[in-house]
């Protein structure tokens, strides 16, 4: 079973800047938590930006994953762990070194993947809110029609083509 620590970070040491309190990310978190079967090991929270590197609870969490005290990180969004290269690098090396073996976000679908990584970096560091709503729709949506088309090109034996334009719908034998 992988032992989760939750992650929850404000903005800024300006209460009135937060869109999100800590004490809303950690209710929405530990029922998340509940609802999904996973196993706390511990909360970190935190009122500093992640704009620069260097922050102190955050470095600890880290730290704890390196010692294999946890393998999981719950948090409420992939920009409460790091906006900054230096932190997302951190949490993606993690990743491909198997400290860390799951990233849980209520607001955002995550596999160790390179395409998960690569929405997992950009998502802390330049996407819009907009931009990553556009991009993790498309993924899923090709995660999701993938298999389907693998099995449709084998049953008429031929090629495949697909207009992205209509979500996959025409699909024709060549």
């Amino acid at each position: 079973m992988i032992k989760y620590f939750i992650y929850c970070r404000k903005s800024s040491e300006e209460e009135e800047r937060q869109m999100l309190s800590i004490e809303a990310q950690v209710t929405e978190l530990r029922e998340y938590a509940k609802n999904n079967g996973l196993f706390v090991a511990k909360e970190f929270h935190e009122s500093k930006t992640a704009k620069e590197p260097g922050r102190g609870v955050f470095n600890e969490m880290l730290a704890e994953i390196e010692k294999g005290n946890a393998s999981g990180i719950l948090a409420w969004n992939p920009d409460r762990l790091a906006r900054n290269s230096v932190d997302g690098g951190k949490v993606i090396y993690l990743v491909d070194t198997g400290k860390i073996e799951s990233l849980k976000f209520p607001t955002f679908w995550f596999e160790g993947t390179p395409q998960g990584k690569f929405m997992l970096s950009e998502n802390g560091e330049k996407l819009s809110k907009p931009e990553h709503e556009f991009l993790a729709y498309w993924l899923n949506l090709l995660e999701y029609h993938a298999p389907k088309l693998a099995r449709v090109e084998n049953k008429i034996e031929g090629k495949l083509e697909v207009n992205l334009v209509n979500e996959f719908e025409e699909v024709k034998k060549q």
